[in-house]
């Protein structure tokens, strides 16, 4: 036996919102004032709490990194017990075999590089130094805060009294990594390790990134490993007892696309009217003579953002207006689509397409957003006046002003997971999602703020994509 040491950093790059959940919720000053502006004086909105290291800066635990390298290492292509167990471990199974620990040590990865949060909803004004801890009520550099509401499935729009707030790490934010392996083994077995873990980081090099945290079917916590920053330092046990480490360069290969995916589908949305998803935050920090509504925006302003909880919140409530229409023509019960539904197993909780597709609490969705980006938007303004709704007039002196988007164009990219179920199930989910990306490309959809106003319509062109497996 001899053993092997090799000691790995690099920088991990946020591609989307980040929210790695505490458990924990807090208040922030921003968000109180806010809902104080909006006639909520005794409402103090909880805000969950993203993990934050002893200096109170954003933290993603060393356990959150393991589950994600344990879920890469674990994709179909892969013979996981060759190697899975040997680098991560395993825990007692039911037989009582005991635990293995793995040779691959994960250290919690630090904020190396704050994003930029500035323009974004609820972030500070002037946020504390990188390096010094948040203060009471504050977020702090690159944080900011998101609100989302469910779909009402039945109407297809915002579901009353479900408002609710998160923080976020604002995409741009780098992380440190931190990686050891640690392994006892024949030598003849060391170069074999090498190559397995860096199997595994070639798998967190690819544009869209992996996906961490909360949301991850919405397209949030996409994170990147920037192969340019991989450095490894490698050692062997000599004679005399000591590992010397020494710098070593990595060879990765080429990233995978579409790897643990049975379906892929590539939607470029096309809105040539005017978009928002509105900034609750704005009323807040508006100044006299600004417009009375601003969408979200990114911090340049340039281009507008597009939660991807709505779309995917819109995509679910199609599906399930789909499936009743199926069930209707086949003279069968329309099963409601239970968003609230705790899953327990198939017996006691069985599940419809929908849920299959969209998730439920304790079951992970099959259909997942890999990758939301807007790529074009021009901003624009549009005035419009209040209207009695008893008279259908105009009302005097409610000329208002809201500060949007048109051209927007966004490119997403949706996956059907490849997971086992019986076949049945699969064919069922398989084909709702085939039928929902049929009507999507024949009746596009509608998005954001004022879409019975001929806000946020958008076209949708639809095409499948080869999922190729690189390992």
């Amino acid at each position: 036996m001899s053993r092997l040491r090799i000691s790995v950093t690099a920088k991990l790059a946020v591609l989307s919102p980040l929210h790695v959940g505490s458990g924990e919720g807090r208040h922030v000053d921003a968000v109180d004032l806010a809902a104080s502006r909006n006639g909520r004086q005794n409402i103090q909105p909880d805000v969950a709490a993203i993990q934050r290291d002893a200096n109170g800066q954003p933290w993603i635990p060393g356990s959150t990194l393991k589950g994600l390298l344990r879920r890469l290492a674990d994709q179909p292509q892969t013979d996981r017990r060759a190697w899975t167990t040997r680098l991560l471990g395993c825990p007692p199974d039911d037989a009582g075999k005991t635990a293995r620990m793995g040779a691959l040590l994960v250290y919690g990865a630090t904020l190396a590089q704050p994003g930029d949060a500035t323009g974004m909803p609820y972030s500070d004004v002037n946020p504390p130094p990188v390096q010094g801890p948040a203060q009471s009520g504050m977020l702090g550099r690159g944080v900011y805060v998101a609100a989302r509401t469910a779909i009402d499935s039945s109407l297809g729009i915002a579901a009353n009294g479900k408002l609710f707030f998160q923080e976020v790490v604002a995409p741009g934010a780098q992380f440190t990594l931190r990686l050891l392996l640690d392994l006892h083994a024949p030598v003849a077995e060391h170069a074999a390790a090498r190559q397995q873990l860096l199997t595994l980081l070639s798998r967190m090099t690819g544009a869209e990134g992996v996906q961490i945290g909360a949301g991850q079917a919405d397209g949030q916590g996409r994170i990147r490993l920037l192969a340019a920053t991989l450095q490894l330092q490698e050692g062997r046990l000599d004679t005399k007892g000591f590992i010397a480490l020494k710098p070593s360069k990595p060879s990765l290969a080429a990233p995978s696309i579409g790897t643990g995916s049975h379906r892929r589908w590539v939607l470029n949305l096309n809105c040539p009217g005017p978009f928002a998803v509105l900034d609750g935050s704005y009323p807040v920090r508006r100044a006299e003579g600004q417009p009375q509504l601003q969408a979200q925006r990114q911090t340049k302003g340039s281009l507008p953002i597009i939660p991807g909880a709505s779309l995917m919140g819109t995509l679910r409530s199609h599906a399930a207006w789909i499936a009743s229409l199926d069930a209707h023509r086949a003279k069968q019960d329309t099963r409601q689509d239970d968003q609230g539904k705790v899953y327990r197993d198939e017996v006691r909780t069985p599940l419809t397409a929908v849920e299959r597709l969209f998730g439920v609490a304790g079951y992970r969705a099959l259909l997942g957003l890999a990758s939301f980006d807007v790529t074009a938007a021009k901003p624009w303004s549009v005035h419009s006046v209040r209207l009695d709704r008893f008279s259908g007039g105009p009302i005097d002196n409610a000329l208002f002003e809201t500060s949007c988007f048109t051209g927007v164009a966004a490119r997403a990219v949706i996956e059907l997971a490849a997971r086992p179920m019986s076949a049945a199930a699969l064919t069922s989910a398989e084909k709702l999602a085939e039928e929902l990306m049929k009507q999507l490309g024949a009746q596009g959809l509608r998005l954001g703020h004022g879409t019975n106003r001929g806000f946020g319509w958008f076209d949708v062109t639809v095409t499948q994509e080869a999922v190729r497996a690189a390992f």
